[in-house]
């Protein structure tokens, strides 16, 4: 009996809330009768005020109207660990703290589902007395249409090399005015905010999508979950509430309490506390974060990194409610929300859907959901649907008369077949057959455009066509349209982005500590290399300096790299902001580029510090500062550069090779390798574009123009001069101050370029693929006159001991998958406590609600015992089962299971089911194919050999004729020099995001005792050989020529190459293959973490090669 009763108590808030929804329509322009302005009545109370209230109510109604806006009253106990305080207590509503906001947030709501609704409900019923209504947002289209290209491919459309190859050529053919099969695709696609090419009209109460801002009306839930790992959950809501604001709440607020006021009436405390803490915007805190981690059931992952694939966090369904969180946390009065249960359980995305249904209901938002195949009890909580199947409308109208429509048309759903099931299979050809109920009449395929055209001349499809002739009513939905860009000032969303970007600063700081420690031990290594043997002051110890300032920019120039990973791994999430409004580009551009100074000041003040005098430079004052402006400058301006190029190239290998492009560039034309004066006339213009030059001369200015440096010699001008004057940089003083002038305008240019690339640019896009095949197929249908193909798309809101036959089951979140890596041996770090080897229904719990006939039982199962039922209930079902026969049953059933009396212990004869040769074989066949289908990697290697070879072949043209001098010679082996270097930075570069994206895939397939580490590193090295072996042969065959080498020289840049090539290769490999080690899985399991690395390797390795060093 009591089971039976409380079904009925669960239930009921659920049948109420149509009617309530319903009654509040109806009613809510009307205002209340009693509110009548005269200072004779008494007060009117709400129903949960006591008389002790009223009081410290009055206190707050004597306020200005700003100051009633932030006060309210809550419970004295709120914010302290006393729970027998009585009394309430009046309160600045943005005061509230931490341990407040949470306490007030368990207070309103301890059942999501039930105290959600009663919370919407009161806040609808004080709005409603005072006779204020909520805007509402009526979207209507017509003739939506969306157009994109696609292209099409013969054959099979795999990205390989040499598909990749014809299709450059063939885009080449475009240059130069040969057509191209061109195919265009027709879509249906959310009409929240449209991309591509659109015909049909899109209205926003009225509006058209030109006349307002879309993105401040509406909200796009996107799919895809895309966050910033080092956040927390807490903190990435609480910034987008931030940046949305708080729209119309605070208008609406300031107008009820003004009512409120002349009425007389004193609201429900709890209630007033609630709507005011929402209400005020600009906070970086907020109780509606609180409240959405509540409802969302995120409070219990609410201070936990959100993560990556390659640092731990939540879960994946977590992130996927955090991306559903994101967005409603602010005031958008349309939510599109695209497919927000993959990866939840039904149980979960239950709650979700219901608490999207009691927004909708009493608060009048308009929500459009796609599902991918909800359970029934999921499907029956819509009003509407919208089922599309190629691109057209099947039907459009309200949920509970769709299977009256398709039985109309001869079809009938099975009365244990889910609906959501019946409405997808039932415009399929293969399985619409089973459905047809009409005997009389025998069956025929019925398309969807007869579907599409029974709808229209259906009932419900000549009502919804009424509809829409109908002119919109405007009523009080203006204020509904956004018509700003932004919701808060430029100030204050400058501020959050600060705040945010120095939070993030903040969680990033071992890489900032790593490469501060990696500057101090190769400055250590660079005095030694460079460590003055004497005072001697002539042109060899001139040399010397000369090539320790040069070492220095290298080292400094390629500190700033790791800027260009971080960047484009934090790009999707600002595309994904910025298109939602959140914050202009700018803001995010400027926060992030202030916050990079105190960087290079640093780098720049460990370097000159650890090395100035232990070099031996000038000891004036002076010039220790000079030196120090130079590298911040120097320091800065890369780090721009590489943010720059990051935000203009937008994906992780085009940024490496444009970068590795860069740093070929400022290189060659630095003026250290080759002199300007020996460059090509119509190419010395490249000398002043280089930020490097304006480097170089500037350290040579200040350290050679000094007084030990003015001693002249017999008939000759003074060492320093003499020593500018050799390497083609014969300025005066004054160009201190103009190199340190021009480095700080790159910087300038680089992030005004960063901030407009940010503005203006989109994040890149995958183009869809057909083969021509399918699209003669197309060609040929009725439908298909330009050669378009329809896209199907169903948006029918559809969407212990182990033995065999066991199913794991849990409400998201709550530890199946750490059960199973556990299960697996899969789990390397924290603590596992038990053992693990490998060789009855339970009985009714009193007050747990009975199962309702025809309800899913895993479903049932998940709902009561979810954390908010078992608060209800009182009853902790884990403790339960520790305490019942079951749980005895299964650890004697454990144990016998475990000394099986015949069973032996399992012993491999080895360790991987293939000997080496196989291990190595397999994995060089895996290496092979993904090599060649990464044409986006092996083709920017070879482009960049081509270019690279090409632009030091003519800047060192005929070089290899004029060999009458020192300086030549060195322009020679310059030449030779810069490839190889550049070739090796290209190479490591581009290979990181290679690696680090395999390396996921590695780690399990090695957990999963697949194959050997020796086995995947060997078969990385030996599918690169070929590849660098080719990038040699394509230096040499162009440089050599051009450069008019001899043939000693040939064979030594051949050389040089290759090996350099297959140094700096096996060095990333061994940052993958190493991974065996803990240091590799805790530090260099980040491509952060690689980049600073190989830098410093760079640096360390151009040292070595002894044409800077002393020795």
């Amino acid at each position: 009996m009591d089971q039976s009763v409380g079904n009925v108590e669960i239930e009921s808030p659920k049948i109420e809330l149509v009617e309530t929804g319903k009654s509040w329509r109806s009613s809510s322009a009307r205002p209340s009768s009693s509110f009548i302005n005269d200072s004779g009545l008494s007060s009117v109370k709400d129903d949960n005020v006591g008389d002790e209230c009223v009081s410290e109510w009055a206190q707050i109604d004597r306020l200005p109207t700003f100051q009633r806006l932030k006060t309210s009253l809550v419970d004295e106990n709120i914010g302290t660990k006393k729970v027998d305080i009585q009394g309430k207590r009046v309160v600045d509503v943005t005061q509230l703290g931490a341990l407040e906001r949470h306490m007030f947030v368990e207070k309103l709501i301890k059942n999501v589902e039930d105290d959600n609704l009663q919370l919407l409900q009161k806040m609808r019923r004080r709005i409603d007395k005072v006779g204020v209504e909520l805007p509402t947002v009526v979207v209507r289209y017509n003739s939506l249409r969306v157009e994109a290209e696609f292209e099409v491919v013969r054959g099979k459309p795999l990205p390989t090399l040499w598909n990749s190859v014809k299709r450059l050529i063939l885009d080449c053919t475009k240059l130069i005015g040969l057509k191209s099969q061109e195919a265009k695709i027709s879509i249906i696609d959310d009409f929240n905010e449209l991309q591509e090419q659109v015909a049909g009209e899109v209205f926003y109460n009225g509006h058209k999508l030109e006349d307002f801002i879309p993105q401040k009306t509406s909200a796009y839930v996107s799919q895809n979950d895309l966050h910033i790992p080092e956040m927390t959950v807490r903190e990435a809501l609480d910034f987008s509430a931030c940046c949305q604001g708080v729209g119309n709440r605070a208008e609406i607020m300031a107008e009820v309490i003004r009512r409120e006021k002349q009425a007389r009436v004193v609201p429900d405390p709890d209630i007033d506390t609630y709507m005011k803490a929402i209400s005020i915007e600009g906070q970086k805190t907020t109780l509606q974060t609180d409240y959405i981690l509540k409802i969302l059931g995120l409070n219990i992952c609410a201070e936990t990194l959100v993560g990556d694939a390659m640092r731990r966090g939540v879960s994946g369904g977590q992130k996927k409610r955090l991306t559903t969180g994101e967005i409603i946390v602010g005031p958008a009065r349309a939510l599109f929300m695209d497919e927000i249960s993959n990866g939840l359980d039904s149980s979960t995305t239950y709650q979700m859907v219901a608490c999207l249904q009691q927004l909708a209901h009493i608060t009048d938002v308009t929500i459009l959901v796609t599902l991918l195949q909800p359970a029934p009890e999921t499907f029956d909580l819509f009003d509407d649907i919208i089922l599309m199947a190629e691109g057209k409308t099947v039907y459009y109208g309200p949920r509970s008369h769709i299977l009256d429509f398709f039985d109309d048309c001869g079809f009938r759903c099975p009365k244990r077949k889910g609906v959501a099931d019946f409405l997808q299979e039932v415009i399929s050809r293969k399985d619409q057959a089973q459905y047809w109920h009409q005997a009389e009449q025998s069956y025929s395929y019925i398309s969807v455009d007869m579907f599409s055209n029974k709808f229209k001349e259906s009932t419900y499809g000549k009502k919804l066509d009424e509809e829409l002739s109908l002119p919109f009513m405007e009523c009080c939905h203006n204020n509904a349209c956004g018509f700003g860009m932004y919701s808060l000032s430029k100030w204050a969303l400058f501020r959050a982005c600060m705040s945010r970007e120095w939070l993030l600063m903040k969680r990033n700081s071992f890489i900032y500590v790593f490469k501060s420690v990696q500057l101090v031990i190769t400055a250590a290594i660079t005095v030694t290399m460079f460590l003055r043997s004497g005072t001697g002051i002539d042109a060899t110890y001139a040399n010397h300096y000369l090539g320790a300032s040069f070492y220095a920019i290298i080292v400094l120039f390629f500190d700033g790299f790791v800027e260009l990973t971080m960047t484009v791994a934090r790009l999707p999430i600002f595309y994904k902001q910025r298109d939602l409004c959140l914050y202009p580009a700018w803001s995010y551009a400027i926060s992030s580029t202030i916050l990079k100074v105190p960087l290079s000041l640093l780098a720049a003040l460990i370097w000159t510090s650890l090395t100035y005098y232990g070099i031996g430079y000038s000891p004036e004052p002076r010039r220790f500062f000079g030196q120090i402006m130079l590298f911040f400058a120097m320091h800065f301006a890369a780090i721009s550069l590489f943010r720059f190029l990051a935000s203009v190239f937008r994906t992780m290998v085009s940024s490496s090779a444009s970068g590795s492009f860069a740093i070929l560039y400022i290189f060659l034309f630095g003026g250290f390798m080759i002199p300007k004066a020996s460059m090509p006339t119509w190419l010395k213009w490249g000398f002043w574009a280089s930020p490097l030059s304006y480097g170089e001369v500037g350290l040579a200015v200040n350290e050679f123009l000094a007084p030990r440096w003015q001693k002249k010699q017999t008939g000759n001008p003074t060492i320093g001069n003499e020593t500018l004057e050799s390497h083609g940089i014969p300025f005066s003083g004054y160009f201190l101050w103009i190199s340190l002038g021009a480095l700080l305008g790159f910087a300038v240019l680089f992030n005004i370029g960063f901030a407009l690339a940010l503005t203006f640019l989109n994040p890149p896009r995958s183009r869809a693929i057909i083969s021509n095949e399918k699209v003669t197929q197309t060609e040929r249908s009725e439908d298909s006159s330009n050669g378009a193909k329809k896209e199907a798309k169903l948006k029918s809101y559809e969407n212990t001991t182990s033995k065999p036959h066991k199913v794991l089951m849990g409400v998201t979140g709550e530890g199946k998958t750490t059960l199973l890596d556990v299960l697996a041996g899969r789990k390397t770090t924290g603590i596992v406590e038990g053992d693990i080897r490998i060789g009855g229904h339970p009985k009714d719990i009193s007050g747990v609600p009975t199962i309702r006939n025809n309800y899913n039982p895993a479903t049932w199962m998940l709902e009561i015992t979810s954390t908010s039922s078992e608060a209800e209930l009182g009853i902790n079902f884990a403790q339960l089962y520790k305490n019942s026969v079951l749980y005895m049953n299964n650890k004697a059933l454990v144990t016998s299971l475990s000394n099986l009396p015949d069973s032996k212990e399992l012993h491999f004869a080895t360790r991987f089911s293939q000997n080496g040769w196989g291990q190595f074989k397999s994995c060089l066949w895996k290496q092979n194919l993904s090599y060649w289908r990464s044409p986006s990697y092996i083709l920017n290697r070879y482009i960049y050999s081509l270019i690279a070879s090409l632009l030091v072949g003519i800047l060192f043209w005929d070089q290899g004729r004029k060999l009458d001098n020192q300086q030549n010679i060195f322009n020679v082996l310059g030449a030779a020099f810069n490839v190889a270097f550049s070739l090796g930075i290209n190479n490591c570069k581009s290979i990181i995001p290679y690696v680090s994206s395999e390396r996921p895939v590695f780690y399990r397939e090695r957990f999963a005792g697949m194959y050997g580490s020796w086995a995947y590193a060997l078969a990385q090295v030996v599918i690169e050989v070929p590849h660098i072996l080719a990038q040699a042969i394509i230096f040499v065959i162009i440089t050599y020529p051009m450069c008019n080498d001899t043939r000693a020289s040939y064979s030594s840049d051949f050389t040089v190459t290759v090996l350099f090539d297959l140094d700096a290769v096996l060095w990333v490999f061994h940052s993958s293959t190493a991974n065996s080690e803990e240091v590799d899985l805790d530090v260099l399991s980040s491509s952060y973490i690689l980049d600073p690395t190989g830098d410093v390797y760079f640096a360390i390795w151009r040292c070595r090669k002894g044409d800077v060093g002393v020795w």
